[in-house]
């Protein structure tokens, strides 16, 4: 859940995560990544998620599209 209680991100599958929307449900952005996904996080402002990798990279994305 992001610092605002406004999102919520789930990591699905291996390589993807998925962001709503809490209020409305909304799915707002999927993210795909190039393996499989063990962690991830928001960032203290709510602007990125972090994701760890399978192959050791952490990658910064941006959570609104």
């Amino acid at each position: 859940i992001s610092p605002n209680g406004k999102l919520i991100a789930a990591a699905f599958g291996k390589d993807s995560v998925k962001i709503w929307d809490v209020d409305t449900g909304e799915l707002l952005k999927e993210i795909i990544a190039t393996a499989k996904i063990n962690a991830l996080d928001f960032s203290p402002d709510g602007t990125l998620i972090a994701t760890g990798l399978s192959d050791g990279r952490i990658i910064l994305w941006g959570v609104m599209p």
